[in-house]
């Protein structure tokens, strides 16, 4: 014997998370088609004389990837089976957080929206566009493979609904303002003017989730 310590499976498996990883983090300028200021240029040499398979594979499955828009928020997403997904965590912090939490739970249940665990490699695609392009402005934390996805599609039809019941909640309390402040002119011009702005945007919910092919399921 010559005193080294066997290579076990548990050490191949731990070597191999940690270079997926790895690979995840330098690939990343070049999947976003840019070249980013912050690169590490001991990491883009790195990357050049990554050429096994399983990096180039990686490679690969971190270049699935697209910004898409709810509302007036980019988000990231990653294909799945030609479906897009987006990271649950991105859509509670910039769609869902400015929305009241007092929905009930009759609501909810017809709402319903299906998670799904992300891969490694998911996660460092969203961790990579968090960091060099966003620069953590969609949540200054490392997604791993304990956190989960959901169908953009699912998402956009749960976001549509949510924001129809609080502009009709907004609606309905421009409602009651008006009628206490009906003797100042210029306060009731205000008033009217901000309910029609709500009713604007809620006739643009209505198209958004006609285009969706999806009702408005709260009305």
């Amino acid at each position: 014997m010559d005193g080294k310590k066997p290579t076990t499976s548990t050490d191949n498996d731990s070597r191999r998370a940690s270079s997926e990883v790895e690979v995840s983090i330098v690939g990343s300028p070049e999947i976003f088609g840019e070249t980013s200021v912050h690169e590490d240029a001991s990491l883009s040499a790195l990357a050049l004389v990554m050429n096994t398979s399983t990096g180039e594979a990686l490679l690969q499955e971190m270049s699935c990837w697209q910004w898409v828009q709810i509302d007036d928020t980019k988000l990231p997403a990653v294909f799945r089976n030609n479906e897009r997904y987006v990271a649950v965590h991105m859509v509670q912090l910039k769609c869902l957080s400015k929305f009241t939490t007092d929905i009930s739970n009759d609501v909810l249940s017809r709402l319903t929206m299906i998670s799904h665990k992300m891969t490694l490699s998911e996660a460092w695609i969203f961790n990579s566009i968090n960091a060099l392009t966003r620069k953590y402005d969609l949540g200054c934390q490392l997604l791993s493979a304990n956190d989960e996805l959901v169908k953009l599609n699912d998402v956009q039809i749960f976001y549509w609904n949510v924001k129809s019941l609080n502009l009709k909640r907004i609606m309905q309390q421009m409602e009651e303002c008006f009628y206490s402040v009906a003797a100042n002119r210029t306060l009731a011009a205000i008033v009217m003017k901000l309910k029609q702005q709500v009713q604007n945007d809620l006739e643009h919910v209505y198209a958004e989730l006609a285009r969706l092919g999806a009702p408005c399921l709260l009305d």
